[in-house]
């Protein structure tokens, strides 16, 4: 048996899960996301019952919004973004605008270098985060949250500190699974040098698969190395590619001819980080758990 397994990559879902705690002060909504980049961010439901967002409002000092009666299952998230179709937190289709989610006063935009966002339940600060050059907020101590560019904060499951320490950063693409174990662990390392190899290792590696071929890979536009997979499909050999669905400067309309030739020999082909899927034929897992 082969698995040829590069990477995995999972997204960010849609709903965030809570932790099932209540709040500082017995509060039902928490902050669970804030994404700078992508201008949006998520509201838990930390209670044990649905809840209604009527009377809270959220606010980066600069700006406000206060929300209408949108109700959050228990355990759920809201996921509120400038541009749904841009939201990195969730789908277009459940991430809700800020222009539906409520009344918005000021210039509510996520400064990527440094902000806060504060969660209000009417006078009353519930929840906050910040990060970068932040200067604080009511209801968090110490230093900021480190959020990179292109980054955004996700929060760790847990007790309610008002820290740092609530949260770590994580991108899009981005698994929450870690490697097993402390090790060692062995390994067969074949190092060759590309294109002078003419790519004849991973040939023959693919080649003596007999039941599974799992790939992640960024851009795969080779004829030679598909014409390889669809031999294997065909023959019974169990294929799936995870491919990057925006590269970086590269028309991937080729690479989506070859690659729905390898989905009609029954592969599981899917692509990742785009919204919508370039072909109706090729499928998207931009926002799959």
């Amino acid at each position: 048996m082969l698995t040829a397994f590069l990477a995995a990559l999972l997204l960010f879902p849609s709903a965030l899960s809570a932790d099932g705690s209540s709040g500082a002060g017995g509060e039902t909504f928490r902050i669970e996301a804030a994404d700078p980049s992508g201008e949006g961010f998520a509201i838990a439901n930390i209670g044990g019952s649905e809840a209604s967002l009527s009377g809270w409002s959220i606010t980066d000092g600069e700006g406000t919004l206060s929300f209408s009666g949108i109700k959050v299952a228990p355990g759920s998230s809201a996921v509120f973004c400038k541009d749904p179709d841009g939201c990195r937190l969730g789908s277009g289709d459940n991430c809700i605008s800020y222009s539906e989610a409520g009344t918005r006063k000021g210039s509510l935009v996520l400064a990527d270098g440094g902000d806060e966002l504060i969660l209000m339940h009417g006078d009353a600060v519930a929840d906050s985060v910040c990060w970068g050059s932040s200067k604080g907020a009511s209801g968090w101590s110490g230093t900021p949250a480190t959020c990179p560019s292109g980054h955004y904060l996700k929060r760790i499951p847990g007790e309610d500190t008002g820290t740092s320490s609530d949260w770590k950063s994580a991108k899009p693409g981005w698994t929450e699974f870690t490697f097993p174990g402390d090790g060692p662990y062995e390994a067969d390392v074949t190092p060759f040098s590309f294109p002078e190899s003419g790519g004849e290792p991973v040939y023959r590696l693919l080649e003596s698969a007999s039941r599974t071929a799992d790939i992640c890979i960024y851009l795969i536009s080779c004829p030679n190395t598909v014409a390889l997979l669809v031999q294997l499909q065909s023959r019974g050999v169990s294929v799936r590619v995870l491919a990057e669905a925006e590269p970086l400067g590269t028309d991937i309309s080729t690479e989506i001819s070859l690659l729905e030739s390898l989905r009609r020999t029954g592969a599981d082909v899917r692509l990742i980080n785009h919204a919508t899927p370039p072909s109706a034929t090729c499928t998207s897992t931009a926002n799959t758990p």
